[in-house]
């Protein structure tokens, strides 16, 4: 069910929400030929209520950088509310190793970097502000690979979890559903930079069918 809202309903939602889900949409043809189609996803509520939409921008010189990188492709993501009005802009330069996603509000200020850490074990990533203070730490259990926990000073405050979407959509698409568990003591500008996140992760970890190749090329 789509719930309408203004921009600035749609950013409060997103700066009080202690359970967001997004879920990729699966486009047909990338199903049936195998090609990199530019990302989608729905953004809702613990109610399932359809609050924001999530596009991975296009053009030609993107589509070849889609088929020949794929899952290491930059990218920019725009997430507007059901009236196609921009709510944040999400930017991820090319990195091989060390990842990296800008968040931005919708007049184009920084609002924080998410970036890749040097982990041997684990996977880590910090949670930046736009002065480059870390704000948090994303940490991926060794146990459970579908699972990052969020830290701040250490403590554990919330989850991004990638969400089981079904046999056949595991099995046959590489479209990915997710939960973030973000908790009270959270501050409204971490919530939106966790859901930033949340696209990064999914690019990196799990984009591909295997959910494998990303963590190699991290």
């Amino acid at each position: 069910m789509r719930l309408a809202s203004t921009p600035h309903e749609a950013l409060a939602f997103l700066e009080q929400a202690e359970r967001i889900r997004v879920r990729q949409r699966v486009e047909p043809v990338e199903v049936l030929v195998g090609l990199q189609m530019r990302n989608r996803y729905e953004i809702h509520d613990a109610e399932d209520r359809l609050r924001l939409v999530v596009r991975e921008r296009g053009g030609l010189g993107r589509w070849f950088l889609r088929q020949a990188l794929e899952w290491l492709r930059p990218f920019q993501m725009e997430i507007r509310d059901p009236d196609e009005r921009l709510v944040l802009h999400l930017r991820r330069p090319f990195r091989f190793f060390f990842h990296r996603l800008e968040v931005r509000d919708a007049q184009g200020r920084l609002l924080g970097v998410v970036r890749r850490r040097i982990s041997w074990i684990r996977r880590v990533y910090a949670i930046d502000d736009a002065q480059g203070t870390m704000q948090a730490e994303l940490v991926g259990p060794l146990l459970r690979p579908w699972t990052f926990e969020i830290r701040v000073r250490g403590r554990v405050v919330g989850f991004i979890r990638k969400r089981w979407s079904g046999l056949a959509k595991e099995l046959f698409t590489a479209a990915d559903d997710f939960q973030l568990e973000l908790g009270p003591s959270i501050s409204p500008r971490l919530r939106l930079l966790c859901l930033g996140a949340t696209f990064l992760l999914e690019f990196v970890h799990f984009e591909t069918r295997s959910g494998v190749l990303g963590d190699v090329g991290g």
